[in-house]
């Protein structure tokens, strides 16, 4: 059902770009479709599992020559140089951190810590350095947006397989079962309840995201 919402948000984002371009449809509202809540009630018939794989994550030191090397090309893209010292201090600090991030949450290790250590320790080193009086709090924003989305897109080495059970809801099948304790009745109500991204920015260039209601 989650990804079925996210297939048509998808689909509904891509619509709203070509009602904006058209002018005889950017007046009109963008169709969304929803499924408030969905009843199902069907037996099954186990047929295996699959544990599934973790997440890999890359080595901390990785993540953290990405990061360094996103925010010497951000910063190159307005006219700033990134000094030795502060380049090394920087990179220091993120492998550090980042290694006792991803230790402190071994097994519950979400790319989200990932990327809130790294914005963390980016912002309070540049500000620390000799880099501070080039960066207001909009530029420094910029930069940690830059950090926030080179995490994104390269924290996740093997992005893993979730846990499964293999079923077959095919009638003929369940009825031929001659081992009742395989068969399983679903029945469930899935209501759905929409979250979105609540963004906070202070005037110290501070980012706070947080899920809420809708």
């Amino acid at each position: 059902m989650a990804k079925a919402r996210h297939i048509a948000d998808l689909q509904t984002a891509a619509i709203a770009e070509q009602y904006r371009h058209n002018p005889l449809l950017e007046g009109l509202s963008v169709p969304r479709v929803r499924v408030p809540e969905l009843r199902i009630d069907l037996p099954l018939l186990i047929e295996g599992t699959s544990p599934g794989s973790p997440v890999r994550y890359p080595e901390p030191k990785v993540i953290a020559h990405d990061i360094v090397s996103t925010i010497t090309g951000a910063l190159a893209a307005v006219d700033i140089d990134m000094p030795s010292e502060v380049r090394k201090r920087l990179l220091d600090r993120l492998r550090a951190n980042l290694r006792n991030t991803m230790a402190a949450h071994r097994d519950s290790l979400h790319r989200e810590a990932i990327i809130r250590q790294a914005e963390k320790t980016s912002r309070a080193v540049l500000k620390a350095s000799a880099l501070a009086e080039h960066l207001d709090a909009e530029r420094l924003q910029a930069v940690l947006e830059e950090v926030r989305h080179r995490v994104v897109e390269s924290s996740e080495a093997d992005p893993g397989e979730p846990a499964e059970i293999q079923v077959s809801p095919v009638s003929g099948e369940i009825k031929e079962c001659l081992s009742p304790g395989v068969v399983a009745r679903l029945s469930l109500a899935v209501k759905e309840e929409g979250l979105e991204w609540e963004i906070t920015r202070s005037g110290d260039g501070t980012t706070r995201r947080r899920l809420g209601p809708e």
